[in-house]
């Protein structure tokens, strides 16, 4: 009896442990985060728990009996079969499927089928499904990075590869390294990277590679050789990383800086060669920081300024005593401009030196950048010299100017003087020559002619004189008005048609619109008749002379243009001078040659005075000559 009812007991005991089992793993299976659903042979369902409620929406009265099919994507209906079939196979299946919710959304399933059998013996499935949907949007949204990452590598300007743990090239972006190096996947892919670093570059990569694998990241400048087997310059960054196999994996992104590097090294040799023009150069150099602190000098502004560098480094500039007070706030002005990047004229003032002498010095300031910090150099220049043959030059040029003065003041009173004797010599010929012609004959007509010739000849040359003294001096005051250029140009033609034609020359004048400019008409007057009187005069007989115009907004161009003798090089510069008369008698060409070299010198005067411009041009002796008057529009 005793025996029956420990049996009994400890069937009670275990009994009361398998039920607690039971408990536990009900509770287990109705709180876990993943779907616990079992289907017969027919795949009908015949239990799930609880939480597929709040996956899918559906209660356990909605769905249960119902065929797993009913519930899955029709695009992974196939695949559902084939996991059901592997594990009935098997015993066991894995795979993954998209489960409709009540909404009409679908959420992906993670599944782990296992077959068991019931009493009967007849076969259900157990699936456990784990809700995957965010991980497949993760997945989705990395294949489309991964798609994006390619195509941004592939048309990238830079070199990106990834180098695995042997050394060897396990990835190029193919396009970027064909076209900057001319290699494609087949010439590296698998390819120990050392094949194509220079030699000297060789153990540097090797320690950029161990900082990568100790600190996670890499970065240097090597040389790498492309496919014409030349080296170039690349500055490159990598980082370490583990791909999903675990295995230890490099990144790099490359830039090809060989044209830097060429930059960089002229700028190199550039700076040497500042280094020695530095300390050879005759001018003095300072530099100074922008608070106006001393950091070096160079050997000729010790010379210069009797200054020691030792006795001025690290001191103000202003301290050290060589600036006058009063031109110190000057100095100061400038130099906070030149901090702050703006540009300043050069400036001449007396320094002091250390012995107290004075010079004169020709000082230039610019913002230099030395590294990553900005200074002023100061570049002085010793002029003293220059100052004092400046002053002798001024000195003379005074003497100059007054006996010039004298001169001029001695052609005007000289003109003055004989303007008078002369107008009445002129006078006194006129009036013999109309009253008393019955003592007149051959010989006493041509003393008479020659007499009037001879003497308003003598009259144009004192007018000019006196003209072109005032001219010198600015002191011909114009008064101007609304005037007809076309008119003044056909009065001068009336005016020069006697003395052309007794050379037969022809003037061609064809422009019959009026243009009115403001100008003086007496002294436009006289420009055009010196300018025809000099093309008749120079121009052989039978010669033709033409006379045009051309306007503009801002313009009138008035050219006179001759078949004459023309002029040569040497001879276009003197056209304009004073007395700048070019001699040509003697010299076999049919032309006047008299004249003072005053008429075109008064002319572009004048011409000037009125805000415009007169020139010449010519092709050579004997293809005439072309004189242009310009004159402004002024409205």
């Amino acid at each position: 009896m005793n025996r029956f009812e420990n049996l009994l007991i400890e069937y009670r005991e275990e009994l009361q442990e398998l039920k607690q089992t039971v408990i536990n793993y009900q509770y287990i299976i109705e709180n876990t985060n993943d779907i616990i659903s079992i289907f017969d042979k027919n795949l009908n369902l015949i239990y799930i728990n609880d939480i597929q409620q709040k996956i899918s929406g559906f209660s356990k009265e909605e769905i249960m009996g119902k065929k797993a099919m009913d519930f899955i994507h029709p695009e992974d209906i196939s695949r559902s079969i084939n996991l059901f079939q592997k594990a009935k196979e098997s015993g066991e299946g894995f795979g993954g499927f998209r489960l409709r919710c009540k909404d009409g959304s679908y959420v992906w399933l993670e599944v782990n089928a296992k077959i068991v059998h019931n009493k009967k013996g007849e076969p259900n499935a157990i699936l456990v499904s784990r809700d995957i949907t965010n991980r497949k949007l993760i997945e989705e949204k990395l294949k489309e990075s991964e798609e994006k990452y390619k195509i941004i590598t592939e048309h990238a300007n830079d070199l990106i590869c990834i180098i695995d743990e042997k050394f060897k090239f396990d990835y190029i972006n193919e396009n970027v390294h064909e076209r900057l190096l001319g290699y494609r996947n087949k010439d590296l892919i698998g390819k120990h990277v050392g094949l194509f670093i220079h030699p000297d570059d060789l153990e540097f990569s090797i320690e950029s590679f161990r900082d990568a694998i100790q600190k996670g990241e890499s970065k240097g400048e090597i040389r790498f050789q492309n496919k014409q087997g030349n080296y170039i310059w690349i500055d490159f960054k990598g980082e370490h990383f583990f791909d999903h196999d675990g295995k230890r994996k490099h990144f790099l992104i490359s830039r090809d800086i060989t044209e830097r590097k060429m930059v960089m090294q002229q700028l190199k040799d550039s700076e040497e060669k500042f280094r020695i023009l530095y300390e050879k150069t005759y001018l003095g150099i300072l530099l100074i920081t922008k608070e106006g602190v001393i950091l070096d000098c160079n050997r000729s502004f010790e010379k210069i300024f009797g200054f020691a560098k030792e006795e001025i480094v690290g001191k103000k500039y202003k301290d050290i005593g060589m600036v006058p007070e009063k031109t110190m706030p000057i100095l100061l002005y400038r130099l906070n401009r030149v901090s702050k990047g703006k540009k300043i004229p050069t400036i001449e003032f007396k320094v002091k030196k250390k012995n107290g002498e004075k010079i004169w010095v020709r000082i230039k300031s610019s913002l230099v950048d030395v590294g990553v910090n900005s200074y002023i150099q100061i570049i002085g220049e010793d002029i003293t010299e220059l100052k004092n043959a400046e002053n002798l030059v001024k000195k003379e040029i005074k003497k100059l100017k007054e006996l010039d003065q004298v001169k001029t003041d001695l052609i005007t009173r000289i003109s003055h003087e004989i303007k008078t004797p002369l107008s009445l010599i002129c006078g006194a010929t006129e009036f013999l020559s109309e009253y008393y012609k019955e003592f007149q004959n051959d010989k006493v007509n041509e003393i008479l002619e020659i007499l009037k010739r001879g003497g308003h000849r003598l009259i144009l040359l004192v007018k000019n004189l006196i003209d072109a003294s005032k001219l010198d001096y600015s002191n011909i005051q114009l008064k101007v008005q609304k005037e007809n250029i076309s008119e003044i140009i056909r009065y001068c033609i009336n005016e020069i048609k006697f003395f052309a034609e007794k050379r037969n020359h022809v003037i061609s004048f064809d422009f019959d619109e009026d243009i009115f400019l403001s100008v003086n008409r007496e002294r436009i007057e006289q420009v055009i008749m010196n300018i025809l009187v000099n093309a008749v005069k120079n121009t052989p007989p039978f010669g033709k002379i033409y006379i045009n115009i051309k306007k503009d907004n801002e313009y009138v161009e008035i050219s006179i243009r001759d078949t004459g003798v023309g002029l040569t090089e040497e001879e276009k510069p003197r056209l304009f001078k004073k007395f700048g008369k070019i001699e040509r008698y003697g010299k076999g060409l049919d032309v006047d040659t008299e004249g003072s070299g005053l008429g075109l010198y008064i002319s572009k005067k004048v011409v000037e005075l009125h805000g415009g411009k007169l020139w010449a041009e010519s092709e050579g002796r004997n293809k005439g000559a072309c004189f242009i008057i310009r004159l402004p529009v002024i409205a």
